[in-house]
C-alpha cells in the first residue's frame, strides 16, 4: 500500500509540471486504470472488476483533435459454489477542442 501511495504522489506531482501540447500535429496519450472489488458475508458473494482504458489523439488543428478510446475489462463473481467470468471489449472515437481562457495554461 505505502508503494501505491508513493507512486500515485510522485505521479500527482509531475503532472504539475506538465504543459499540454495542444498545437497542430501533436499526440496525445491518455487513460485510465480501474478495479473494484466487492464482497457480501450474508449472501456469500464475491465480485471483482478490472478494466484497463488506453486513449490516443492526434492534433489535426491547433486545438483541435481526433482520437481513439479502448476500453478491456474482466469481470469475475462468485456466488455459492458457482464461479462466473466475463469479459468486455469497446472501441470509440472521440474529437476534442480546447478552448483557452485569459491564463494560457488553463483550457
Amino acid at each position: 500500500m505505502k508503494k501505491l501511495f508513493c507512486f500515485l504522489f510522485s505521479a500527482g506531482i509531475s503532472v504539475a509540471y506538465l504543459h499540454a501540447q495542444t498545437t497542430a500535429g501533436s499526440i496525445m496519450l491518455g487513460g485510465g486504470l480501474s478495479y473494484s472489488s466487492e464482497k457480501n458475508p450474508d449472501t456469500d458473494t464475491n465480485q471483482s472488476s478490472l478494466t484497463f482504458a488506453p486513449s490516443a489523439g492526434y492534433f489535426l488543428f491547433d486545438q483541435f483533435a481526433l482520437g481513439l478510446n479502448l476500453s478491456i475489462g474482466a469481470d469475475k463473481s462468485e456466488a455459492g459454489g458457482a464461479d462466473t467470468r466475463t469479459s468486455r471489449f469497446g472501441i470509440g472515437p472521440f474529437a476534442r477542442y480546447y478552448m483557452f481562457t485569459n491564463n494560457e495554461d488553463f483550457a
